[in-house]
């Protein structure tokens, strides 16, 4: 999902995404957006989704 998408589901500001995007990728040392998607379907974080 987008951060725009995160925010306006979760009630939080787009910049508060951000910032626990980044410190997520951080701490698991995660370079990239598609490693981070990586991480999370390989560790069952988030289901696969079809796009629309």
């Amino acid at each position: 999902m987008a951060g725009k998408e995160i925010a306006g589901d979760l009630g939080i500001a787009l910049k508060t995404v951000e910032f626990h995007k980044a410190r997520i990728s951080q701490q698991l040392g995660l370079r990239s957006r598609a490693a981070m998607t990586r991480y999370a379907l390989e560790h069952g974080l988030a289901p696969l989704r079809k796009r629309d």
